[in-house]
C-alpha cells in the first residue's frame, strides 16, 4: 500500500488581523416613529383693552403679540385686525383661550365667547361667562378658559367671536405686579 497524505482535518494557525476597512456612508433618516410627531404651536397674546360698542354687536378677539410660534401664526381680517390664527400644517390642535374679564357695573353681567373656523361658528362653541360685579370699589374680574380639540387642514384659520349683555363688561390687559401687597 502507498504512503496515506497529511490530515486535512487539523487546522494550520491563525494569522494576523487585516487592517480596519474605512467607515461606510450614514443612511437616510427614518420616518418618525409611532407616536412621535413635529409640534406646531402657537402662543399669542393682546396687550390692549378691548370693548364692544353695543350688545347688539359681536367682536372678534384680537391678538396683537405673538410669544412663540412654530407652523401657527396670527395673520389680519379683511378689517386689518390681527383676530386669524392661521394653521400651515395639517393636523389635530389643541386650541386653548385665556381672556381677563372686567366689569365696572355694580351689578353682574355676562360674556360670551365662541369659535369661528374659516368664517363659519363652530356649532355648541359657545362659552357664557357671568362677571361679577364692581365691589368695594374693585372692579369685577374673572378669566375665561376654554380647551377645544380640533383638525385643521393648511390655511385652515380660527377666530374667537365675543359679546357682552352690557358694555361695562370688556377685555382688560393687566401689567404684571411689582410689588404685590
Amino acid at each position: 500500500t502507498g504512503a496515506t497524505g497529511a490530515d486535512s482535518t487539523v487546522a494550520g494557525p491563525t494569522g494576523p488581523t487585516g487592517a480596519t476597512g474605512l467607515t461606510g456612508p450614514t443612511g437616510a433618516q427614518g420616518p418618525i416613529g409611532t407616536g412621535g410627531t413635529v409640534a406646531y404651536y402657537g402662543a399669542f397674546q393682546d396687550n390692549s383693552d378691548q370693548t364692544l360698542p353695543n350688545t347688539t354687536t359681536a367682536g372678534l378677539i384680537q391678538l396683537n403679540v405673538t410669544d412663540e410660534a412654530n407652523g401657527v401664526s396670527v395673520v389680519n381680517d379683511g378689517s386689518g385686525n390681527p383676530t386669524k390664527i392661521t394653521f400651515a400644517h395639517n393636523g389635530t390642535y389643541s386650541t386653548i383661550f385665556s381672556v381677563q374679564f372686567v366689569n365696572t357695573d355694580n351689578t353682574d353681567h355676562d360674556a360670551d365667547i365662541w369659535l369661528i373656523k374659516n368664517g363659519v361658528i363652530v356649532t355648541d362653541s359657545n362659552s357664557q361667562f357671568s362677571i361679577p360685579s364692581s365691589h368695594g370699589g374693585v372692579d369685577g374680574h374673572l378669566i375665561g378658559t376654554v380647551n377645544y380639540v380640533n383638525t385643521f387642514v393648511t390655511g385652515d384659520y380660527i377666530q374667537l367671536g365675543w359679546a357682552v349683555s352690557n358694555t361695562q363688561v370688556s377685555i382688560q390687559t393687566l401689567p404684571a405686579q411689582t410689588n404685590p401687597t
